[in-house]
């Protein structure tokens, strides 16, 4: 049951609303008066002034109607205002005088001022900031902001680029191959009965022709480029040899399992070879060493096998 409305308190209660009711049209009412006396009154003073005009009165009587037809019961006072005001000129003067002798005195001072007066520098944040316009640039800078875009617009410059990281790219490859090769050269050493090596470099066989051209300086002159060509392309012939070895032992080592050892090889002679980083060490802790050491070779585990398999990829 909704019983709130029944209350003699609640606002929506019918005596309620009949006193609202009540008191707004009392209100109403009163200002209606109210209304109506000012406007008999403005009416009234209104005819009193144009009979007073029609009977001709004083030239220099004060009038009570403003030109906006506005009653003005205190104009008298408001024509008389300037009778008790003080002489503004003597009162600047007296202020001159005083601010000087305080300033003679070292009292007064001005923010900015300066000992032989006020400060003649504007403040930094009405200065406006300069900046450099397009106009102004000298012919120096033009050219070489105009070199600069074309050099960068330039396709043979971006081909270069990118035949230099291709080449950085093939030049890290190399060196992970060299590394890998040396890794399997270790361990072609040390099984070797896995991996025999049949490469031999052949000797210099001596018979009696050669015994006998010896003392024969014209034939050895025109023999000898002969035979720096040929030590030559032997030397080529070996080397090439011993890199498809090489390469086919990786395959090998791959495909028996060796792999991780020849990992740990490649690793322990790069360990070798390079400078330690005195950057990359871990931090010494001298209450717990193993701990700092075991998680410096975790970490340098990881990052090893990022670059190889970055080096694959490639």
């Amino acid at each position: 049951m909704n019983i709130l409305p029944k209350k003699r308190w609640h606002v929506k209660n019918k005596d309620n609303a009949a006193r609202v009711e009540a008191d707004e049209a009392r209100d109403r009412k009163k200002k209606n008066d109210e209304k109506i006396r000012s406007l008999i009154a403005t009416q009234e003073a209104r005819a009193d002034y144009l009979r007073q005009r029609a009977r001709g009165g004083e030239s220099g009587s004060k009038s009570i109607i403003t030109s906006q037809d506005t009653l003005r019961l205190f104009a008298d006072v408001e024509e008389n205002r300037n009778l008790i005001t003080s002489n503004k000129e003597f009162e600047e003067e007296l202020r001159r005088e005083k601010e000087a002798h305080e300033k003679k005195l070292g009292i007064l001072k001005y923010f900015g001022e300066l000992e032989g007066g006020m400060a003649n520098v504007t403040p930094w944040w009405s200065e406006v900031p300069k900046r450099p316009s397009i106009e102004k640039k000298s012919e120096e800078t033009s050219v070489e902001v105009d070199a600069m875009r074309k050099q960068r617009a330039d396709p043979l410059l971006q081909m270069k680029h990118v035949e230099e990281e291709f080449e950085r790219i093939r030049e890290a490859k190399k060196v992970a191959e060299s590394k890998e090769r040396a890794a399997v050269a270790q361990v072609m050493s040390s099984y070797s009965s896995l991996f025999p090596d049949d490469i031999k470099t052949p000797g210099n066989k001596r018979n009696r022709n050669d015994e006998e051209e010896k003392g024969n300086e014209k034939a050895l002159d025109e023999k000898e480029p002969k035979l720096r060509r040929l030590e030559r392309l032997r030397a080529e012939r070996l080397a090439r040899e011993r890199g498809e070895r090489e390469r086919a032992t990786v395959v090998l080592c791959k495909s028996m399992g060796l792999s991780s050892l020849v990992n740990e090889t490649a690793a322990s002679i790069e360990a070798a070879s390079t400078v330690v980083d005195e950057r990359r060490l871990p931090f010494n802790s001298a209450f717990n060493p193993e701990l700092s050491s075991f998680a410096a070779e975790r970490r340098n585990a990881h990052r090893e096998e990022k670059q190889r398999r970055r080096y694959s990829y490639k």
